[in-house]
This record gives structure tokens, C-alpha cells and sequence, in this order.
């Protein structure tokens, strides 16, 4: 099993790349999710990707600066993401340990 590090980098890391889909896989309800309401998600995201592409030149990277665990079911993981134009910004990440491993809450 990844650690939640590890698993943030992961997903944070499917944006990096543009792949929404694999991002959303590691939402803790992902599978009971609606079908609407993922197609409304995997927009927004889209939309996200779209708007940072514009304003910082696009999202170049994601990197896991620290973590904190709350208990052995919970943790928070802070992101460090870089774009294309040198900014950065740091993101908290809040994560759920599940049967298959750490999931975005």
C-alpha cells in the first residue's frame, strides 16, 4: 500500500499529466459516485487544468512537502504544485485510509 505521501503525489501527479480520470479514481466514493455528477467533476477539473494553463503556463509538477498523520485512518498531506511560470502554491490534501488504500477526501 502507498504511503499517504506517496498516494498524494500519485494523484496530484495524474494532473500533472492531464489525466483527470486517473485523479478521480482516487476519491475515497468514487465508485458510488453518479455518473452526472462524475461527468460534472471530470469538467470542473478540465476546466481547472484549462484556467491554470492560462494564468501560471499550466501545471509542471506536484510534490509532497510534509505530512501529518491524525490517526492510523487519517491524514493530511501538504502539496507543493509548481507551474509552468515559476509559481507555486502548497495545497492541503486531507486523506482516508480505505480497504484499497490512502483516498482523497
Amino acid at each position: 500500500m502507498l504511503t499517504p505521501r506517496e498516494a498524494a503525489e500519485t494523484y496530484y501527479g495524474s494532473l500533472v499529466k492531464g489525466d483527470v480520470e486517473q485523479y478521480m479514481q482516487g476519491l475515497c466514493n468514487y465508485d458510488s459516485l453518479p455518473e452526472d455528477y462524475r461527468s460534472q467533476l471530470r469538467d470542473a477539473l478540465l476546466q481547472y487544468l484549462g484556467d491554470e494553463q492560462r494564468r501560471h503556463s499550466g501545471l509542471i509538477s506536484a510534490r509532497a512537502v510534509r505530512d501529518t498523520l491524525l490517526d492510523s485512518l487519517q491524514a493530511h498531506v501538504f502539496v507543493e504544485l509548481q507551474f509552468g511560470d515559476s509559481t507555486r502554491e502548497e495545497v492541503l490534501l486531507p486523506l482516508l485510509c480505505t480497504p484499497a488504500g490512502w483516498r482523497m477526501q
